[in-house]
């Protein structure tokens, strides 16, 4: 009993299998990356103005906790810290599943800077 509390603490969720891994969880957020951006230089452009953006890498994913995800329920949520370079980005994120991706269906984030 006291090794399966030991194992779940240290893992990010009590079922691996079901997810993402960091690869898949920074894919999923530079794919939303791009999507806000090329949202919202549509917005821009429909105006007459322009934008332009330059997406920082990421250059590590810390402290990922991600809930239960029932059979049922398609949507996992999952805290995180996103760092890019010195900045630190929390984030709480629902994630689905879509074919092979993960995919961040809605978050809420809060950035620091050092």
């Amino acid at each position: 009993m006291l090794i399966a509390l030991l194992l779940a603490s240290i893992t990010r969720c009590a079922l691996p299998a079901m997810c993402p891994t960091d690869r898949e969880l920074i894919a999923a957020i530079q794919r939303r990356s791009e999507e806000q951006a090329a949202t919202f230089a549509k917005l821009r452009s429909q105006d007459g103005g322009y934008v332009t953006f330059h997406i920082f890498g990421i250059t590590a994913l810390r402290d990922v906790h991600c809930d239960d995800a029932s059979v049922t329920d398609e949507q996992l949520g999952c805290s995180f810290q996103v760092h890019y370079g010195r900045r630190i980005v929390y984030e709480v994120a629902r994630l689905v599943r879509r074919g092979s991706e993960w995919s961040i269906t809605s978050d809420l984030s809060i950035s620091r800077d050092p």
